[in-house]
């Protein structure tokens, strides 16, 4: 099953989420769902009757049994079964699911049951998002007003092609998923990268108080990643080209003592027209399948991450011999 064959409610991107045990138990999550952020949240009813209830008390059950693994089985039906309601509101703002300015207000939908129904109903709770902006601690760094940010369109989560001032950039708020360790080593290690194939770094975006709330690259339209690359037609000639790219990048970093870090082909971007690599994501971390944990954040995670990369360019080389 690929993401697109997904239901909606298992793509939301979480941005927090809250689970309580007291009197029956209680869901609520916020989440980003196509360009709306959403507030949803499920209680259980006063005579125990409503169509939640029996669900939260098993989310209460594992929250008193401390089960890690149920407790996220359970939280993904509460979603699914509130569901409905957020794409019926979904539906109803078709003007709103292209704004994806900073100062967007949350929809908040609280799942309730009547008439034997779950129905939507407003609520007054509040669930902020887990990182804050960090401090702007970069000297020399071009910086960024964030009131004059203009995002114009989503391209993953909490990454956006945006405006400013007429110009053109990718911006990665603090709210990715690394977080701001994850965006302070970023900005850390770019500021000092000039190379073809490494992201060209353009500045920090700040708030009024010089708090930092996102990084600006420069904007690659049309772009996919190495792993949404369609090698059905994929030459020897390619191989190496990329494969030289590649180490080209690590060999500049390696050379100025920096890290990559989670080195992947989900993290490699390919520039059109000409189809060259573009090594992004300097957050940190591992994906196991390319870099031991061990390794993390080392030169040698780095280096295992291109033997493997290379090896999987080299299998879809004969891959697309062999069909063609």
């Amino acid at each position: 099953m690929t993401s697109d064959d997904l239901p909606g409610w298992r793509k939301v991107r979480i941005i927090n989420g809250r689970y309580h045990k007291e009197a029956g138990g209680g869901w609520e999550e916020l989440f980003d769902y196509g360009g709306i952020r959403y507030h949803a949240r499920l209680f259980p009813t006063v005579d125990g009757n409503g169509i939640q209830d029996q669900l939260l008390l098993l989310l209460a059950k594992a929250y008193e049994e401390e089960d890690d693994d149920m407790i996220d089985d359970y939280a993904d039906e509460c979603r699914h079964l509130i569901w409905t309601l957020i794409e019926q509101d979904y539906a109803s703002r078709p003007q709103e699911k292209a704004d994806l300015s900073p100062s967007k207000a949350v929809v908040k939908i609280e799942g309730r049951t009547f008439n034997g129904e779950l129905q939507a109903f407003s609520h007054m709770g509040r669930l902020d998002y887990p990182t804050q902006p960090i401090p702007n601690t970069f000297s020399g760094v071009p910086t960024f007003l964030y009131a004059l940010v203009r995002r114009t369109k989503r391209l993953d989560n909490e990454i956006f092609d945006m405006d400013y001032e007429g110009g053109h950039y990718c911006l990665k708020t603090v709210h990715s998923k690394e977080g701001g360790s994850g965006l302070k080593r970023e900005i850390t290690i770019l500021q000092h990268c000039r190379h073809p194939h490494i992201i060209s770094f353009q500045g920090i975006v700040i708030n009024d108080r010089n708090g930092v709330e996102g990084i600006l690259t420069e904007l690659i339209p049309d772009t996919i990643t190495l792993d949404e690359f369609d090698f059905s037609r994929f030459s020897k000639e390619q191989c190496d080209l990329w494969i030289s790219q590649y180490r080209s990048a690590v060999k500049y970093l390696h050379s100025n003592c920096l890290v990559w870090g989670d080195a992947k082909p989900a993290n490699i971007l390919i520039r059109p027209p000409d189809n060259d690599l573009v090594l992004v994501d300097f957050a940190g971390g591992a994906s196991e399948k390319w870099v031991d944990w061990k390794k993390m954040n080392t030169q040698d995670g780095d280096m295992q991450a291109l033997d493997r990369i290379e090896k999987f360019l080299q299998h879809r080389v004969t891959h697309s011999e062999s069909n063609n």
